[in-house]
């Protein structure tokens, strides 16, 4: 490698890769590699302690399943970054960071569906109530009341949630919810109360949801379906790919962009710039996806109209497309 280039991807990447980018030979590379790998794996292991530390129910397997499925993207990005600028990593950590909670919570999806459409009913009536906020503090969703504006400490005791939680019924609403708050007197993760909500369920929704459920992308054809369907989203305007992937969604309601990046299809890199955005702008809005065409509209300025026809004409190009694939023109 010429020096120019290699001081041109020492200065691009995170300076924990530069031994490794400097490694004169296979051997010396393949030790570096080796101790980057290490350290992340022990951040993605601590991670995921958090998450279960947090209450969510995983096993040690699944621990060293989520571990291995993040090293070998990162290993991937590393080996990219040591060839090419546009896979460089600047931040390690919180490349690695991103894509752990992304795995994870696609893991949650998989293994508890049922879980993840609890989320996604108590998310919208959080979005909807005027007396009810979502926040987020040090990267957690905190639920709230309204009028307890810049009181965000959360409260940590399950016990208390699931107590306070014990009324409320399997259609939550947003009286429900603001009585349990209430009863509690603080903010809650978002986390939390789904757990609670959950624990308090007598149908025990965890425990009829222990065997693995089908999902949809396990498939290899289906994987490669998405895979081309990437290829045709690239070739999209930017505003109708913005409309398309900031509203992308799961058949249980939840972020499909992540599971864009966790098969290793597209990286969120890659994304954000499908979508106009820079990394960081879209990172910062990753764990709120998919958006509704209220929320596009302010992230584009456009009017909520124009998000959803151009949404519109982005699956009716992409449909034509599938088909003259399949039909193979």
């Amino acid at each position: 490698m010429a020096t120019d280039r290699k001081q041109q991807l020492l200065r691009l990447n995170d300076r924990r890769l530069a031994r490794y980018l400097e490694a004169s030979d296979e051997a010396a590379r393949s030790v570096e590699l080796s101790n980057v790998l290490a350290d992340v794996q022990e951040n993605v292991r601590g991670i995921l302690r958090g998450y279960i530390r947090a209450g969510w129910p995983m096993q040690s397997d699944d621990v060293a399943e989520l571990v291995s499925a993040v090293t070998l993207r990162i290993l991937r990005k590393v080996m990219a970054a040591a060839v090419f600028e546009e896979e460089s990593v600047q931040n390690l950590d919180a490349y690695v960071t991103t894509l752990t909670k992304n795995a994870a919570r696609d893991f949650m999806r998989r293994r508890w569906p049922e879980r993840a459409r609890l989320k996604q009913r108590v998310r919208y009536v959080f979005l909807k109530a005027p007396s009810l906020t979502l926040s987020v503090v040090d990267g957690t969703t905190v639920c709230s009341l309204t009028a307890w504006e810049g009181r965000l400490q959360p409260v940590a005791d399950g016990a208390v949630l699931t107590g306070a939680l014990s009324g409320v019924s399997g259609n939550i609403s947003a009286d429900e919810i603001e009585a349990a708050l209430i009863r509690i007197g603080q903010p809650v993760r978002m986390t939390d109360l789904v757990g609670a909500l959950i624990k308090s369920d007598s149908r025990d929704v965890v425990q009829r949801e222990e065997s693995e459920v089908s999902y949809p992308f396990d498939t290899v054809e289906a994987r490669q379906y998405l895979e081309v369907l990437w290829e045709e989203i690239r070739e999209l305007p930017t505003g109708q790919r913005a409309a398309l992937l900031l509203n992308l969604r799961e058949p249980v309601g939840g972020n499909a962009a992540a599971l864009l990046v966790l098969l290793g299809i597209a990286t969120i890199e890659k994304i954000a710039t499908m979508v106009g955005m820079s990394t960081a702008q879209l990172a910062s809005i990753w764990d709120d996806l998919p958006l509704d065409d209220l929320q596009i509209a302010e992230h584009l300025g456009l009017q909520r109209q124009q998000v959803i026809n151009m949404r519109k004409s982005a699956r009716e190009r992409l449909a034509r497309r599938m088909r003259r694939r399949s039909d193979g023109k």
